[in-house]
């Protein structure tokens, strides 16, 4: 049986982030949920604000603004505690659909609070969806589509996930990635993935890709042979 891999694999994913997706970071809408505030939100005393703010998003989601969708969907999934003491309590589901329509026509903070409620919750199916929606999006640029592939493929393995068609689907996009952007660190979250899938022979190659970066040494030693297949190989980490 595989052993877990998790910590190197996180740790390869923080260096793989880009710049844009340390931008969403910097702005805590990944990070946290709460510190993102749609329109006049501070300015919510009671429900006929709070009405007044919801009918001015609908208008413009309405009207195909992403930024509408976003902050509409993010009230809704997270809910409102207006200033009087009311508490708006969540849609979620409502909120997810929001979300989801915003990351669909190029919302990348969308993209980045139904991601964040995804590893909340620890689910797979819910970041699968969005990952799959932001692949299709012509408005998610390619570094923050692989990021979020890169994100779906660590919650995979930090759950020890039975879901094969997300294992499988991950593992697409990421080598679909890798063959157009290689870099060391894609490879070696290839060579998880497979090991996940129990493809010996991949998660081998990959992983002795990734190892020809000497900035991966640290890593690439503890992902050993007994990682992938219970110590029946050869150690892996050998120059190809």
């Amino acid at each position: 049986m595989m052993k877990s891999i998790l910590s190197p694999l996180v740790a390869a994913i923080l260096l793989f982030a880009s710049s844009s997706a340390n931008d969403i970071y910097s702005e805590g809408i990944i990070s946290t949920n709460k510190q993102e505030q749609a329109p006049n939100q501070k300015e919510l005393n009671n429900l006929q604000d709070y009405n007044s703010m919801i009918e001015d998003l609908k208008q413009g989601a309405a009207l195909g603004d992403a930024d509408s969708n976003f902050y509409l969907g993010f009230v809704y999934i997270n809910g409102v505690t207006l200033k009087d003491g009311t508490v708006v309590p969540a849609k979620v589901q409502e909120g997810k659909i929001i979300l989801l329509h915003a990351i669909s026509i190029g919302s990348t903070k969308a993209l980045g609070v139904l991601a964040a409620k995804s590893i909340e919750s620890s689910s797979v199916e819910q970041l699968t969806e969005a990952v799959k929606t932001a692949q299709l999006s012509d408005g998610i640029n390619i570094e923050n589509k692989d990021y979020y592939t890169l994100m779906l493929a660590s919650l995979i393995l930090d759950k020890n996930s039975d879901d094969a068609n997300a294992i499988e689907v991950a593992t697409k996009w990421i080598y679909d990635a890798e063959k157009k952007r290689p870099t060391a660190k894609m490879q070696y979250i290839l060579a998880s993935m497979y090991a996940k899938l129990q493809n010996i022979d991949a998660a081998n190659y990959y992983l002795n890709k990734s190892c020809l970066d000497p900035q991966m040494n640290g890593l690439c030693q503890q992902f050993r042979s007994d990682s992938i297949d219970g110590g029946k190989s050869e150690q892996t980490c050998q120059k190809l």
